[in-house]
């Protein structure tokens, strides 16, 4: 008898970033793409799924993913969440109230290279790309230089950037151009650094290591602000 075991997909259990419009229509339909595979490529005859959905999970959307486990002999789910009380579940389904958790793993795709536990002994790696999440805030003094790493150290898959910091249009450029480099995009919510036109202020760009110093200063010392 083959068990599976799904832990933490938490679908529809986004919170921060990952509410943005942008993400996540794209990260709920990566999660259901992992169960999906899961299914398909294990076939397993008993499935152990623990923390598949978030509290925000609509009952309509969680019964059309648990109808659709119909097709396994046993599925477990735990821990037991408000939306079960709102559906009609599968015959095929039991929520359980205890069971050992221990297993260090994570099955999400999300800044996490989806794995699940076979049988309850090998924890094994998913076919399913994952997506990277960086967020660059105003305390980061190299941003270009931060994406660049994190490209050269990702394990496969898309990365989406979240700029919150102040940038010149070079380092913009420049991180757009990492991030589309592995087929992700970016979410632009930087503010513009005025452009330096003259060595004066080239210098004092360089000098003002704090991000928001070089967007204040900048703009006082055009006179735009007292």
């Amino acid at each position: 008898m083959s068990k599976l075991m799904l832990k933490d997909l938490l679908i529809y259990g986004e919170d921060g970033v990952y509410l943005l419009d942008e993400l996540r229509d794209i990260i709920t339909r990566k999660k259901e793409s992992v169960l999906d595979n899961a299914i398909k490529e294990f076939k397993p005859e008993e499935l152990v799924l623990v923390n598949p959905f978030g509290e925000e999970i609509h009952p309509s959307k969680a019964e059309e993913i648990l109808d659709s486990l119909k097709g396994i002999p046993s599925v477990k789910i735990f821990p037991h969440i408000d939306v079960y009380d709102c559906i009609i579940l599968p015959e095929n389904i039991e929520i359980l109230n205890e069971m050992d958790n221990s297993w260090e793993f994570s099955s999400s795709p999300v800044n996490n290279v989806p794995k699940v536990l076979v049988d309850e002994k090998e924890i094994s790696e998913l076919d399913v790309t994952p997506i990277w999440v960086l967020e660059i805030s105003p305390d980061d003094l190299t941003p270009v230089s931060t994406v660049e790493s994190f490209v050269k150290n990702m394990n496969g898959g898309m990365l989406v950037a979240i700029l919150y910091t102040y940038l010149i249009s070079a380092e913009e450029e420049a991180i757009i151009s990492f991030v589309e480099g592995t087929g992700g995009f970016v979410i632009n919510l930087s503010k513009k650094l005025i452009e330096p036109k003259d060595n004066v202020e080239t210098e004092f760009m360089k000098r003002m290591r704090s991000r928001v110093g070089k967007y204040l200063g900048m703009k006082a010392l055009r006179g735009e602000i007292l």
